[in-house]
């Protein structure tokens, strides 16, 4: 409806009764669905699977470097 009034939300919200704000969001949504965008709660998700990345490439680089330096005094005391 909203593309059919030429994309005026407020318009068409009022003829619903509701906020403009609120169907504006629900159109952008909708919009960003019909994209291929990433809904907001995929992007949510997104950003708290790169923060695990982080913290777990961080874990990965320090054990490497544990077993390196023990590998090494090992070596050195062996």
């Amino acid at each position: 409806m909203v593309a059919a009034s030429g994309g005026n939300v407020a318009k068409v919200a009022r003829e619903f009764n509701i906020y403009d704000s609120t169907l504006g969001n629900w159109v952008r949504r909708a919009r960003e669905e019909a994209d291929g965008a990433p809904t907001v709660e995929e992007r949510a998700e997104i950003r708290e699977l790169k923060r695990e990345l982080e913290r777990v490439t961080r874990e990965r680089d320090i054990l490497g470097k544990a077993v390196a330096y023990f590998s090494a005094s090992e070596s050195r005391n062996g």
